[in-house]
């Protein structure tokens, strides 16, 4: 069995990618996020170079907080969802990165507000980057009326 293991790929699974997800454990949209974030772990999303993809998330007890003091200097997600186009004047990292951010609720009955979600321009590696991409489509691509589960 061991010359099995040195001979072909490993008997060592390989390891997921990690993708960082900052966001605010209490929004209104928190619990669909949750969700979400375990449905996407549990499809098994695979980075082009077969590599898993799991949603690891960033949260504090003091969101705003965070996002104003942290993000972008020593807390550097992978993605980042805020609770409301209001958060990005905190910080002007997120205020500068937020032109790029996309709603991820899509349909005006899917969520209470806009929640724009963006990939940080610091995220350059090619697998953080594709696996960022990966978990902002699915985000995206959910049907309308489920994106994050919330009506009005």
């Amino acid at each position: 069995m061991a010359l099995f293991c040195v001979l072909t790929v490993g008997c060592r699974a390989k390891q997921p990618a990690v993708l960082h997800v900052y966001r605010n454990r209490t929004s209104p949209v928190a619990r669909a996020l949750d969700q979400r974030f375990l449905e996407f772990n549990g499809d098994k999303h695979r980075l082009s170079s077969g590599e898993r993809i799991v949603i690891a998330t960033y949260e504090s007890q003091d969101f705003k907080q965070m996002l104003r003091d942290r993000v972008g200097n020593e807390l550097r997600p992978d993605l980042v969802v805020l609770d409301s186009p209001g958060d990005v004047a905190i910080n002007p990292f997120i205020e500068r990165e937020s032109r790029r951010a996309v709603d991820i609720c899509g349909a005006a009955r899917a969520c209470p507000a806009f929640v724009p979600a963006f990939i940080p321009s610091f995220v350059t590696d090619a697998e953080e980057l594709e696996a960022s991409q990966v978990v902002l489509k699915d985000l995206l691509n959910a049907p309308p009326a489920d994106r994050l589960g919330i009506t009005r």
